[in-house]
């Protein structure tokens, strides 16, 4: 029954919001901290977590607050400039979780 009703809460803050998955090259623990404190200050954000195995970052945010543009600017501008932050569309923060989606090294 306590398993039910977290998941069903979890559930309900997901659909709260719109989700944004952002991939991004491997972070270290100081670097997504960083991320993770100033997302707090943003009306209308919530850092979920940053998913190793598939380098990705799991926010969800209000669009009546923020617009998606705004949050992917505020991450890319904390992090180095030959870091690139892309929006994984297709996928959403429980398809990460669940590994559906690995992230691979890009060729350049």
């Amino acid at each position: 029954m306590i398993l039910f009703l977290c998941f069903s809460l979890c559930s309900a803050r997901l659909d709260a919001g719109n989700e944004l998955i952002l991939r991004i090259r491997h972070l270290n623990e100081a670097t997504v901290k960083s991320v993770q404190h100033h997302l707090k200050r943003l009306k209308g954000v919530e850092f979920w977590g940053y998913h190793v195995e598939s380098s990705c970052l799991l926010i969800t945010f209000d669009a009546k607050e923020i617009q998606e543009k705004e949050v992917i600017f505020n991450v890319a501008a904390l992090l180095d400039q030959t870091t690139s932050v892309l929006p994984l569309k297709g996928y959403k923060i429980y398809d990460i979780l669940d590994g559906k989606y690995i992230a691979q090294e890009e060729e350049d």
